[in-house]
């Protein structure tokens, strides 16, 4: 890990941010807001539900969700109960009060951890589809009662203590004081935190700080591409090209309860809807029927889990374009598409009992350092009882290395 140094609440930030638009012409004539849905800055979206329990096991009250591919962990009343491809595999009792859970990379840098910090502040893992490990010496947080996990990707995970944040690379660990933090997350090698009018943007591999000027700061997520997202009670701001938070959407008397980034996509949710938020762009969806007070979880496959009463998972209903040059689309359907068929398809197809559609090119150009670590490098898929032949295990390898 780059050395921080005994970095302060506010010392050596390496850039100073531009403060955030206060866009004054943000009213029309009539007194409606532009970037509120009346004043037309939101598209419509198109959200479908997944399948993600397709035999309706009883999971009980959850208080946090997170996932690896095929595999699911719900972490609540009933302990941890962990699903594989749709399917209840195992349930460890012993811990039934949880804070937060994430997908983190391993200390050891071996793989991925899908881990939940419970009401003591004490991280478990999961281990073998089966059980629950106590983890927290393994990253030398021991007692110190942790309320928040967030993997920043790149070897680097973000851990929200008492007055604290303590960054780990697997190697070392340093902690950074943070006073009376309202906000926190992180993604895309950056750490971000917010307390008092501040936002500060951490980027974990080059020690480089940037501070916004925000007040009211509830949720944080930074995109793949590293631009900052912030949410206020009733406010979505996005980062621009020249690094200024701008304002984006206003609500109209509901209020933003939800704020995560998922693989490309970034969704927030606002009273009874689920959008997404992209610098430019704000979509939301119409008498969809989220609970006012549901929470959000990233997924994996790029879509989102909401909490509330029940357990959800959404993503969108259409399938983005292919990226990419038009001899990635051919090899696909040549090569990748006849693999899929006969090794995938009993589980990744749209509503399959794996939550994760895979079915088209769009798919699978989005999740290829996933599934190549999956089918090539730990080949834990397919799972355990479907085979795959070794030229189909190539083709998903040449398209997706």
């Amino acid at each position: 890990m780059s050395d921080l140094g005994n970095v302060g609440p506010l010392a050596r930030p390496l850039v100073i941010a531009t403060v955030a638009s206060a866009l004054l012409a943000s009213v029309t004539a009539c007194g409606t807001s532009r970037f509120s849905r009346e004043g037309g800055a939101v598209a419509p979206l198109s959200v479908r539900a997944v399948e993600w329990n397709p035999t309706h096991a009883d999971v009980g009250r959850i208080d946090a969700i997170t996932d690896d591919g095929d595999d699911v962990t719900l972490f609540g009343a009933a302990g941890a109960t962990i699903f594989s491809g749709g399917t209840l595999v195992a349930t460890d009792k012993n811990v039934t009060s949880w804070r937060a859970a994430a997908t983190i990379g391993a200390p050891d840098a071996t793989g991925r951890w899908m881990v939940g910090i419970d009401d003591k502040g004490r991280i478990f893992r999961v281990r073998t589809r089966s059980k629950l490990e106590l983890v927290s010496d393994r990253f030398a947080l021991g007692g110190l009662g942790v309320d928040a996990v967030a993997s920043l990707g790149g070897g680097f995970t973000a851990f929200d203590l008492p007055g604290r944040l303590a960054l780990a690379d697997g190697k070392t660990m340093k902690q950074l004081d943070v006073p009376g933090l309202t906000a926190f997350g992180g993604g895309a090698g950056h750490a971000l935190l917010a307390f008092g009018e501040i936002v500060r943007d951490i980027d974990a591999a080059h020690g480089r700080d940037r501070i916004f000027h925000l007040e009211g700061a509830r949720y944080l997520a930074v995109g793949d591409d590293g631009r900052l997202y912030a949410a206020t009670e009733h406010e979505l701001y996005a980062e621009d090209g020249q690094g200024r938070l701008q304002l984006r959407y206003e609500t109209s008397g509901t209020t933003i309860h939800g704020l995560v980034a998922s693989q490309a996509r970034v969704w927030f949710a606002d009273g009874g809807e689920l959008g997404v938020i992209d610098p430019t762009h704000v979509a939301e969806t119409t008498s969809l029927g989220l609970g006012a007070h549901a929470r959000l979880s990233a997924s994996t496959s790029g879509g989102v889990w909401t909490l509330d009463a029940t357990v959800g998972r959404y993503d969108l209903a259409t399938a983005a374009p292919l990226p990419g040059p038009p001899d990635r689309l051919a090899q696909w359907s040549a090569n990748v598409q006849p693999a899929f068929s006969r090794a995938c398809a009993g589980c990744h197809l749209p509503g399959g009992a794996a939550g994760i559609d895979l079915s088209t090119p769009a798919a699978w150009e989005a999740k290829r350092a996933l599934i190549h670590e999956r089918v090539v490098d730990t080949k834990s898929m397919p799972p355990k009882g479907s085979p795959i032949s070794d030229a189909d295990r190539a083709a998903i390898d040449a398209f997706t290395k």
